[in-house]
């Protein structure tokens, strides 16, 4: 029996939409891997140069990482661990020193460091190098901050309240460039360059101020300046993901709330972040992330939530409309996730980590979703769409009715139009 979601085109509330059977998103039953204890954060990663996707995973419990090799046609290896430092929260993976192999960076939550694991391309790591950054680093992440080509970090700090972003020489090698200071708490920092000026400014979520703080790049130069906080985003912002939704050139923004249990997904509006869908995701949401899991063209929306022991995904039809959302992986404590494409078939499978000694791996089974309006299921919305539209306006019982109000009018006209093209 599959694991999936199946969802219809129906009447619209606050973007979401509820109903039958237009879209199918699916994923096998997981299979349960071997992991470290409390894998708080995992990715995806090639770390041999096989060409097929291995597992890092960062595990709060046991203070290490742990690496799984992939084994075909779909396993992995029982995991080789690796010590870092105490209570590793978060995990990221960028080529630091130019070499051409992966490197892993995690910020330790006891232990006031961050910790950088150098790759040797054939799945070994050095022994880590630990940075001392403020008390309570909750996150970590790679960026190039000033344009070098060379992979940047910056980490935040729980305990201090502000994001410390640290310099590359070029040779992995990190010094402390900048400081700013956030609102209470922040658990999340997502790299976006969102006032189109070619370089990367920093998101923060600030779990405990119920606060997403926006601070700018200051001239690609890796100095940071306040910019927009939005503040009615939900109760204990969580984590936080960007791509560009709406097609448009610009990055917009998704929010999970863990304190109140909902998604918030924002358009990016000449720079500033304009809310355009809020839904209830499931108990304690605790990762979000942005794909197209069905390749049609339009993308989706992951969430895992912790209380709720699943992980789901929000399909999108476009124009910032989501279909409801329903389990596509179903284990107790997910935390972290990635998506990677497993099996090499063309689309997304993911992995997810649990509080327990435990890994879900599942394959994306999925098919592509016809697109709103496109009637005779060509992959376009074009004329002959329109001709059946319009043949069938007023009428109460029809394939037209796209938002199914009970009538084709003009509701059914805005969205063909919303949808028209291939969505490329």
């Amino acid at each position: 029996m599959r694991i999936g979601m199946t969802c219809a085109v129906a009447a619209t509330l606050n973007g979401l939409l509820t109903g039958g059977a237009a879209g199918t998103i699916e994923f096998a039953p997981p299979g349960l891997h071997q992991s470290g204890h409390n894998s708080s954060a995992v990715r995806f990663v090639d770390l041999n140069g096989d060409g097929r996707l291995d597992i890092a995973t960062a595990n709060r419990q046991s203070n290490d990482v742990t690496l799984m090799f992939f084994v075909p046609p779909f396993g992995f290896s029982q995991p080789v661990s690796h010590p870092t430092g105490e209570f590793p929260r978060s995990l990221d993976v960028a080529d630091i020193n130019g070499d051409g192999n992966p490197d892993l960076l995690t910020s330790n939550w006891n232990s006031g460091t961050v910790s950088i694991l150098l790759g040797d391309g054939m799945g070994g790591l050095a022994p880590a190098l630990h940075i001392a950054t403020g008390p309570r680093p909750s996150f970590a992440t790679f960026f190039d901050m000033n344009g070098d080509g060379a992979p940047d970090f910056a980490v935040a700090d729980s305990s201090l309240n502000q994001v410390m972003a640290y310099r590359n020489d070029g040779s992995g090698a990190f010094s402390l460039h900048a400081t700013f200071a956030v609102s209470s708490e922040p658990r999340w920092i997502e790299p976006c360059d969102v006032d189109g000026d070619n370089d990367l400014d920093l998101i923060v979520a600030n779990r405990i101020a119920d606060k997403v703080t926006v601070h700018r790049n200051t001239n690609g130069a890796g100095f940071f300046l306040p910019g927009q906080v939005i503040d009615t985003v939900g109760s204990r912002p969580r984590s936080l993901a960007v791509d560009d939704l709406d097609g448009d050139g610009d990055d917009d923004l998704a929010v999970a709330n863990f304190g109140s249990g909902d998604i918030v997904v924002y358009e990016n509006v000449a720079g500033l972040f304009e809310e355009r869908f809020r839904a209830i995701s499931g108990q304690s949401p605790h990762e979000i992330d942005i794909a197209d899991l069905n390749n049609d063209g339009e993308l989706d929306v992951i969430v895992t939530n912790v209380s709720a022991g699943d992980t789901r995904a929000f399909a999108g039809i476009g124009n910032f409309n989501f279909l409801l959302p329903a389990p596509i992986v179903t284990l107790s404590n997910p935390s972290g996730f990635d998506l990677g494409d497993i099996d090499l078939d063309g689309d997304l499978d993911i992995v997810t980590g649990h509080s327990a000694l435990v890994l879900a791996v599942a394959r994306n089974v999925s098919e592509p979703t016809s697109r709103p309006g496109d009637f005779n299921q060509n992959g376009l919305v074009d004329g002959a769409d329109l001709a059946v539209l319009l043949g069938a306006w007023g009428e109460s019982e029809s394939i037209a009715d796209i938002n199914g109000d009970g009538i084709v009018n003009g509701g059914d006209l805005a969205m063909l139009l919303a949808n028209w093209g291939d969505g490329d």
